[in-house]
């Protein structure tokens, strides 16, 4: 919650946006999908060869259910039917493997990210974690992707099939589903569903192409009104890549994509609206976003302040999802606190063990995060993917004084706001809760639940930080007590992520929120481990390579860890 990602820009430049250095050509597509409504006569100019080149095409990349046929008219229009596969931001591209859809069905990846400039030993590993799912494969042209490769006066291209747009039912409202009927949308199975492979990023036709992984997700079944024009967002396992397409649709519950190859292509994941790359979303504009089979429609209500899903939202869901694959772990009673757009509450209800009945808790300050968890966008599940059914309940309002009544959670997760204000770093026990994104009162007092035995046995309590949190003194002071007080602290994720520092304070500036030189090039130990404390500024980040050159971030290295009482330490 504390990192905000949106680039603000300008209403007329929003989604699409003009970076100070070009944006990449891939994602600059070369033909609109909007512009469609174009004569389906050019098909018949296509000839054999045509022919031959649609049918290969068509085998191995994801197009919308039932939009085979007009997919493969629409590439006998030479504007339509190609692009070149380059990046400007990262000239070998080509090389590294980025191509998406126009491959075999393999689902073998290649390539590595750019290396990272000399940096402590110590460093090395934040970058690890994103290198380990390797690259996006189906290095499009000779020995890159099979019989679905194009090639023309000996360069590389990659295939793009837009869809046919239909302006008349842009804005129709399909039958909404009964709510017990959510979960199975959401998680059925048919035979032309469009699905999602998150270790080599590639889109697949169930039935055409399978993933030689075994994990590739469906995209979920959002049912309620369509859904024309919205981005749709997807992430890798490690989220450490995020896969973009302006103009995707929600038609009948199914998510559609508009083309095989995404608009965006990030292979560094440490944002969620990587302006650099052509990509921004303000908070009420909607999208689609999944990670790992979960996934929702989202646009906040306009009269809503809380934050939109950022990249700490799926990070938490990557150190949870690490949490739930513990073995001998079962929950009976879960809260998301300060649940915002609920994407994390939603993640755990769907995948935490339990065994009959989950009883999940969303709670939440702001109204309008309870009015859009109640919305059909937000399709509350009813059953998990274990079978367990689902209990849910919505609250508005302090979730601290809801704890204080409430002390049967098992399992606590949270992505409060964790950015310091200036006299908690300053002082040894100032604590404040400032707004949405600054100030650690929340975060204190539920270090200080665990640290005081306030939790049941065997409680979890899962939470993200970042080094700008550590610079708080009470924050530090807290994890430092842990072991003497019998709390078992596990680091789940580490993870250098992005920074928007005019977010934070009131005017002054990130001068508080910087490391010294000690901090910047050595993890300080506190408690149990050892972490990063405070912020880069622009051109210094610790991970270094391409993220050097992006001189509108500033840069902190996130944590989401897990406190635990072992049952025999509880008091």
């Amino acid at each position: 919650m504390g990192s905000q990602e949106t680039d603000f820009q300008p209403k007329a430049k929003r989604r699409r946006v003009a970076s100070k250095s070009k944006a990449p050509a891939a994602v600059r597509p070369a033909a609109k999908a909007k512009t469609a409504n174009k004569s389906r006569s050019s098909s018949d100019a296509m000839g054999g060869a045509g022919s031959a080149t649609a049918s290969c095409v068509v085998n191995s990349i994801c197009l919308r259910p039932g939009s085979v046929d007009r997919s493969v008219e629409a590439l006998g229009e030479s504007e339509h039917a190609t692009q070149l596969h380059q990046d400007n931001e990262h000239p070998d591209a080509i090389n590294m493997g980025l191509g998406l859809g126009i491959a075999s069905s393999s689902c073998a990846s290649g390539g590595s990210l750019p290396s990272l400039h000399s940096r402590p030993e110590s460093l090395k590993s934040l970058k690890s974690q994103s290198d380990s799912g390797g690259d996006f494969p189906g290095k499009v042209g000779p020995g890159g992707g099979g019989s679905g490769s194009l090639a023309a006066n000996g360069r590389q291209i990659m295939g793009r099939v837009p869809r046919e747009r239909s302006r008349e039912t842009e804005n129709e409202t399909l039958p909404t589903a009964s709510p017990a009927s959510l979960e199975s949308l959401a998680h059925s199975s048919s035979s032309d569903e469009t699905r999602f492979c998150g270790q080599c990023c590639r889109v697949f036709i169930h039935q055409e192409a399978t993933c030689t992984h075994g994990t590739a997700y469906p995209l979920a079944r959002v049912p309620g009104r369509s859904h024309r024009y919205l981005p749709v967002i997807l992430f890798s396992d490690d989220a450490s890549k995020q896969l973009v397409w302006h103009d995707g649709s929600v038609r009948g519950g199914v998510v559609e994509l508009p083309y095989s190859e995404p608009d965006v292509r990030n292979t560094d994941a440490v944002s969620m609206s990587p302006a650099y790359l052509g990509f921004a979303i303000e908070p009420y504009e909607k999208r689609f976003l999944q990670y790992k089979g979960v996934g929702f429609v989202f646009a906040r209500p306009r009269r809503g302040k809380f934050m939109q899903p950022s990249i700490d939202t799926i990070l938490v869901c990557v150190g949870l999802d690490k949490l739930f694959k513990a073995p001998g772990l079962s929950f009976s009673h879960a809260i998301d606190i300060g649940t915002g757009s609920g994407f994390i509450g939603k993640y755990m209800a769907l995948k935490a063990p339990c065994t009959e009945r989950l009883a999940v808790t969303c709670v939440d300050i702001d109204p309008s995060a309870e009015e859009y968890c109640h919305s059909a966008d937000f399709a509350a599940p009813t059953t998990n993917l274990n079978g367990a059914a689902l209990e849910w309940r919505h609250v508005t309002g302090d979730a601290v004084e809801l704890l204080k009544a409430e002390s049967h959670f098992d399992l606590l997760v949270s992505n409060p706001p964790y950015i310091p204000t200036l006299d908690e770093v300053e002082s040894d026990d100032a604590i404040q809760i400032g707004n949405f994104w600054e100030g650690c009162g929340l975060l204190a007092h539920l270090l200080e639940s665990m640290v005081e035995h306030r939790c049941t046995k065997g409680t979890h309590l899962v939470l993200m930080i970042t080094s700008l949190t550590l610079k708080a003194r009470r924050i530090r002071a807290l994890l430092e007590q842990a072991p003497a007080a019998g709390v078992k602290v596990n680091i789940l994720l580490e993870r250098e992520i992005a920074w928007k520092a005019f977010y934070a304070g009131s005017g002054r500036g990130p001068k508080h929120l910087l490391a010294s030189h000690d901090e910047y090039r050595e993890k300080q130990k506190i408690g149990e481990h050892s972490y990063f404390v405070g912020a880069c500024p622009p051109g210094r980040s610790r991970g270094g390579g391409d993220r050097d050159r992006r001189f509108d971030y500033h840069w902190h290295v996130g944590y989401v860890l897990d406190l635990h009482i072992p049952a025999a330490a509880a008091r």
